[in-house]
């Protein structure tokens, strides 16, 4: 007679929502633009990026203990970089990402990009005495980009008070 004990699987930590502060860097360990590119200073405050992951698939890589394993799955990130500068993002004609001045006051200056995501992932799960191990994971992660836009609030009375442009921007 034979009876199936169920093996226990591996079960990876990648699932739910990450929350992330951007900004950008010249240099390791630098986020001070150069002169050429200081029509991209951040409000790094205001500037968030938010990750839903959506799906997951979990790989065990051992046969008898479960705490290495590899992840993979599908998900969604928003970037949202806020602009502290008072030019308007735009494509030159060589099709390089450059600006243009404008005489109106802006309020609120933005670049939002939004990417489907998958990674993979290799974690280590440290048992611990209570039934909630202790992970780490790291890896790769690759990334399409489903679309992006800038958005500008004016703060005068000039017309349209609020612009939004879908062009590429090289991104």
């Amino acid at each position: 007679r034979m009876v199936h004990v169920p093996r226990e699987s591996f079960k990876g930590h990648w699932a739910g929502v990450d929350l992330g502060l951007n900004n950008f860097f010249s240099e390791p360990f630098n986020s001070e633009l150069p002169q050429e590119a200081r029509f991209m200073d951040l409000n790094t405050g205001k500037s968030v990026a938010v990750g839903l992951n959506l799906l997951q698939y979990s790989i065990g890589l051992q046969r008898h203990q479960q705490n290495i394993g590899l992840i993979t799955g599908l998900g969604l990130t928003f970037n949202n970089y806020r602009l502290d500068s008072p030019y308007i993002l735009t494509t030159d004609e060589n099709g390089n990402t450059s600006y243009i001045e404008t005489e109106r006051v802006i309020k609120k200056n933005k670049l939002v990009t939004t990417f489907l995501t998958v990674p993979l992932l290799l974690e280590f799960q440290i048992p611990t005495a209570s039934e909630h191990p202790i992970f780490i994971n790291g890896g790769l992660y690759g990334g399409f980009k489903l679309g992006s836009h800038t958005k500008m609030v004016y703060g005068d009375n000039l017309g349209k008070d609020r612009e939004k442009s879908r062009s590429d921007l090289n991104l």
